[in-house]
């Protein structure tokens, strides 16, 4: 009798693994099928980002050329000086820049010429007027350097 009790005690937790195999199972199949939704969260959030880092750059303007005077020198008011010069600019109302830097370290600046300059401007109206005044203009030239745009 206790060969059978015992035989019946090994059948009981053979049939509760099972069953708690079977649970496990269960549970990754339910979180498998809920993969394609996730997927298409994901991608919606990607497209998102991408589409907001677009409209974030926007008003970005990428320069070549424009003089460094050193990493103390203040680069946003020495641009905020120099656009409207070589072809008579104005903007209205006054230019506003966020913000306005040299890319790279100063020590990787291209042989012959200083490094790209980033400029962020408060308004997008005034990125897009002066992009279209530049390229209807000879280039830009200051302190012997031609300044184009790289957008």
């Amino acid at each position: 009798m206790d060969t059978k009790i015992s035989d019946l005690v090994a059948e009981t937790k053979s049939i509760h693994t099972n069953i708690n195999d079977f649970r496990r199972f269960t549970a990754v199949k339910d979180c498998l099928n809920t993969i394609p939704a996730r997927d298409q969260e994901m991608l919606y959030l990607w497209e998102k980002l991408t589409d907001w880092e677009d409209q974030n750059r926007r008003d970005n303007v990428c320069f070549f050329g424009f003089p460094e005077h050193g990493e103390e020198a203040d680069v946003k008011g020495s641009l905020k000086g120099l656009l409207p010069y070589p072809v008579g600019l104005t903007f209205t109302p006054a230019l506003e820049l966020q913000r306005a830097h040299h890319l790279g370290p100063a020590h990787q600046a291209t042989p012959g010429g200083p490094r790209p300059l980033i400029a962020c401007f408060l308004h997008h109206e005034q990125a897009e007027h002066l992009l279209a005044v530049v390229q209807t203009h000879d280039p830009y030239v200051y302190e012997g350097q031609k300044i184009c745009n790289g957008r």
